[in-house]
């Protein structure tokens, strides 16, 4: 089985047996798949940093504009 970091995959051997070339592919889509809830998780945490950052936003605004309330800019 190859490094699922490599972007080619072995070469398929001359010869090499139906139920080889099978089993090579039951590999393959076993690395597909897990590559798959790796990414999944990945979009899960980048949804949460959004939602979080949302929040932030939301925080920094609201106290910007009661900063303004307390301490009134200086007219002059």
């Amino acid at each position: 089985m190859t490094d699922p970091e490599t972007a080619e995959p072995e070469p398929a051997a001359v010869g090499e047996s139906l139920d080889g070339l099978q089993m090579r592919i039951g590999q393959y889509g076993l690395q597909i798949a897990r590559h798959g809830r790796r990414l999944d998780e990945h979009a899960k945490d980048l949804d949460q940093l959004q939602d979080d950052l949302d929040t932030l936003s939301r925080q920094i605004a609201s106290g910007l504009s009661r900063r303004d309330e307390l301490y009134p800019p200086d007219p002059g």
